[in-house]
């Protein structure tokens, strides 16, 4: 699935849940760990938690400890696929000084700033899961930022936490889902909520994979046949440069195939145009270029206002 933005933003879109016990024991060692020892073995996600730069994080430890053994699993089987080799445990350090947020995962280990949470205990919650989903995603280091922090957010409303320091929505300060974080977040929710776990589910795994850039190229030739119609003033509904965004079609996000012949749904919009403007595009083989099939337009509510002539 995939999104694909005039000004050379393309994308597209495809999800993720289970549970564990957990104990929690004091560690009398320098390094200030909350240990392992009496939990079964294959049980515990967290492997340890270290606090010893700020002992009087111990409170801290001792909660992120039972949020992970509790949600990490759950977080697993949120993204997991048929192939997925996940790490099973993780470490968290609570570090005295800490660069950029208060919350940062490198590998398996996630790094905590003490003085935030210290004095803002609520959001070790929420942003715990959210560095859970980081481990648990494993991308290479050239995967998309926006959806790498888009599927954390995403994870994090699926478990329940949508009340916290970012609810599932849009706004000011991420205004698009390219911008990531809750916009992303909330956009991957209406995904799941409309062709369920499994588009995420492959968005994840394509990510992890590093054959994101293919999959996006289900699309992306077919928006750029459309997008040079609009530069050369042939778009019908348009004049010359005058589409600021296409995007696919929702239907065509529930089957991804390659067959010919083949058809792409995409929807143009106009600055400061409430219309929708619709077209459908048709390739009959890889060896022939793609053409338009139809164009229509409708308005806010839905309704065909106007069908246009093909060029």
């Amino acid at each position: 699935m995939r999104m694909v933005k005039i000004n050379s933003h393309r994308h597209v879109v495809l999800c993720l849940l289970v549970s564990v016990a957990f104990h929690l024991c004091g560690c009398a060692s320098g390094r200030q760990i909350v240990s392992t020892n009496n939990t079964p073995p294959g049980n515990a996600s967290v492997r340890k938690v270290e606090f010893g730069e700020v002992p009087e994080a111990r409170a801290l430890a001792e909660r992120a400890r039972r949020i992970g053994n509790e949600m990490y699993p759950k977080i697993l089987a949120l993204l997991a696929d048929d192939s997925s080799r996940l790490p099973r445990q993780f470490d968290v350090v609570f570090k005295k000084h800490l660069e950029g947020n208060f919350g940062q995962t490198v590998g398996a280990t996630i790094n905590l700033r003490a003085e935030w949470f210290t004095k803002n205990s609520t959001d070790l919650d929420d942003t715990l899961i959210h560095e859970m989903s980081h481990v648990a995603q494993k991308y290479p280091s050239k995967a998309c930022d926006y959806w790498m922090e888009g599927i954390a957010d995403y994870v994090r409303y699926k478990l329940g936490y949508t009340h916290g320091w970012r609810c599932p929505q849009c706004g000011v300060e991420f205004p698009h889902y390219t911008y990531g974080y809750a916009c992303a977040g909330a956009f991957l929710l209406f995904v799941d909520a409309t062709y369920g776990s499994n588009v995420v589910r492959q968005l994840n795994a394509e990510l992890r994979r590093g054959s994101y850039s293919a999959f996006l190229r289900y699309f992306e030739e077919a928006a750029e046949f459309l997008e040079n119609l609009g530069k050369n003033g042939r778009l019908p509904g348009f004049s010359k440069d005058e589409v600021s965004e296409i995007s696919p079609g929702t239907s065509d996000w529930e089957c991804l195939s390659e067959a010919y012949p083949g058809s792409r749904t995409f929807t143009c919009t106009k600055k400061d145009d409430p219309s929708a403007y619709h077209y459908i595009v048709v390739r009959e083989s890889n060896d022939v270029p793609w053409k338009l099939q139809r164009a229509w337009r409708t308005g806010p509510d839905g309704r065909v206002i106007e069908e246009y002539p093909l060029p």
